[in-house]
């Protein structure tokens, strides 16, 4: 309980922090006492920094005896998932001058997994496209399966390279592309092999394939998530 002269409001004494960790995934929990939205957001940028390479640092403050200056901020996440959750408990907790803020690190496997389920949504919304299609039918389906990819691309190479030990790291490097160039290669070969087996379906075909691959993917992705995080990311994010 604190008192401005005026007005008695429930805040907290001191700064408070958790940690929740669900299979490989990390998320940190904090909650700090604060008298002006500069400070809150001082306090966010210096967590952001610290983990600045979590996948979001969505937060909440509530300022004032009563409380009526506040903000929510989701990060990227879906609207009002994340930053109102935590601006409401700060409500039912009836707390005010405070700043509650969660720092999510999710396992690469989890966000390939996704990212190559994404991909393979959209592969098959692709094959599957109308005999007519309008630019809007092309184009979320092109979107879909974009951001799968990208989505699924960086935390995958980021966890080959940090499996292999840092004096073999260009190694790594190297197996990497000549995966990616094999996965080309033989794409190319299949879908010429299509080309001859299913002239009048090819490119249907290769999309339902293409898709089929990418949901296997993603299987395997997924199963990632029973393994330890490789030892120089755990490091890194310490």
């Amino acid at each position: 309980m604190a008192d401005n002269g005026d007005d008695l409001y429930r805040t907290i004494a001191a700064p408070a922090e958790a940690l929740f960790k669900e299979r490989s995934s990390k998320f940190f929990a904090y909650a700090f006492p604060v008298v002006s939205a500069e400070e809150a957001l001082e306090i966010v940028e210096r967590l952001r920094k610290k983990y600045y390479d979590a996948t979001h640092h969505c937060y909440a403050y509530r300022l004032g005896a009563d409380g009526s200056v506040y903000r929510a901020n989701d990060d990227g996440e879906p609207s009002g998932t994340a930053g109102k959750p935590i601006l409401g408990q700060l409500l039912s907790a009836d707390v005010t001058d405070c700043l509650g803020m969660l720092v999510g690190r999710l396992h690469p496997g989890a966000l390939g997994g996704t990212g190559l389920a994404a991909m393979a949504a959209g592969l098959a919304a692709l094959a599957w496209l109308p005999a007519e299609p309008s630019a809007a039918d092309i184009v979320w389906r092109l979107a879909l399966g974009g951001a799968g990819f990208a989505l699924f691309q960086s935390p995958n190479n980021s966890m080959l390279i940090a499996s292999a030990p840092p004096e073999r790291s260009g190694s790594a490097s190297g197996m990497l592309a000549t995966a990616r160039l094999t996965g080309q290669t033989t794409g190319a070969a299949l879908m010429a092999l299509l080309f001859h087996a299913v002239p009048d379906r090819s490119t249907r075909a290769a999309l339902a394939v293409a898709a089929a691959a990418a949901l296997a993917g993603s299987a395997v992705s997924f199963l990632r998530l029973r393994l330890p995080l490789p030892e120089s990311l755990v490091r890194r994010k310490r």
